[in-house]
């Protein structure tokens, strides 16, 4: 009779320790559902952040991404009291391209100025497109000088550029901020710069004295 009740003692525990690993097995497994879930979520949610901030043509930061950077960086140099240059670059004469070759090679050509752009820009600089043909850098801890360097090279690098349709030339604006001020002061500096480019025959680089907190 007791060795009865210890058959059946035995049976119970090893049906309940089956059921256990069942369980746990179960659990393992809807853990790693959930992880995959997650990894899932993750990955979505960098694609909306990278839809967000960077243009689908370029591949350079966008707009929205360009204002949150230029915010960043004039607090950076408001902080510490480095200078911050922001470069205006504008295709000349892009309408007569599209119109002559067609938007598809617009395209094309804004890509590769976009390249061009890239490969002079540092690291840490920031490139963006500002819209249409109008694209920016931001480069941190820039004077005066680095940042006309870096604008007559970016001049120098797409005039020089073997382009199959025809000759592609930028006009370019360049403002530095050594003191604290709005983002909508050194934009305007740099935009009066670039229209001053414009003005003066395209296909060259104009530098609108350093701004700083008296600036408008």
């Amino acid at each position: 009779m007791a060795l009865s009740r210890q058959v059946v003692t035995l049976l119970e525990l090893r049906r309940n320790e089956a059921q256990l690993r069942v369980l746990t097995d179960a659990q393992q497994l809807k853990q790693l559902e959930l992880e995959g879930y997650q990894r899932q979520l993750e990955t979505m949610n960098e694609l909306l952040r990278l839809q967000a901030t960077l243009d689908p043509l370029t591949g350079l930061n966008n707009r929205r991404a360009f204002d949150d950077v230029l915010c960043v960086e004039l607090a950076r140099t408001e902080r510490t009291g480095a200078s911050l240059a922001l470069i205006f670059v504008d295709v000349d004469n892009f309408k007569k391209f599209n119109d002559q070759f067609g938007h598809s090679e617009g395209d094309l050509a804004l890509q590769q100025v976009s390249s061009l752009l890239l490969a002079q820009a540092r690291p840490y600089d920031q490139v963006a497109r500002y819209g249409g043909e109008e694209l920016t850098l931001i480069l941190p801890n820039t004077k005066r000088d680095t940042g006309l360097a870096v604008a007559e090279r970016i001049r120098l690098a797409i005039q020089d550029f073997a382009w199959p349709q025809c000759p592609i030339t930028v006009s370019v604006g360049v403002a530095v901020a050594t003191n604290a001020i709005t983002g909508a002061s050194l934009l305007r500096r740099a935009d009066r710069a670039l229209y001053q480019a414009k003005r003066t025959g395209r296909n060259c680089v104009v530098f609108l004295g350093d701004v700083d907190v008296d600036a408008d």
